[in-house]
């Protein structure tokens, strides 16, 4: 299964210290993000998800993530929106480093 590698520290030469996530372990935290149980995070629940997986800015990130894969508008990531996101991000892990994907892709 392919890892997701997280960094706290990014350049574009390099990633930094990187924790590793599974796809599973991504749908886990949209999971324990979705407060309120309605299958959708809200800005407020993707920059705590955000936070969670040790991103260095959250509340962009989590900004930047609604605008990427919002695909309707409607101002919530769904799960399904969320594991194409995840799936887009895996896909190019092999194009491109990490720190280039979670720097332009979202």
């Amino acid at each position: 299964m392919a890892r997701v590698a997280l960094s706290t520290k990014m350049t574009p030469k390099s990633v930094g210290p990187a924790v590793t996530y599974t796809r599973d372990d991504l749908v886990g935290v949209f999971n324990r993000h979705d407060k309120n149980k309605d299958g959708r995070l809200s800005i407020s629940e993707l920059k705590e998800a955000f936070e969670q997986i040790g991103s260095r800015w959250p509340p962009m990130r989590a900004f930047l993530e609604l605008l990427h894969a919002d695909e309707n508008h409607n101002g919530f990531i769904d799960k399904e929106e969320f594991e194409k996101f995840i799936d887009h991000v895996l896909k190019n892990l092999k194009k491109r480093t990490v720190g280039e994907i979670l720097m332009f892709s979202l």
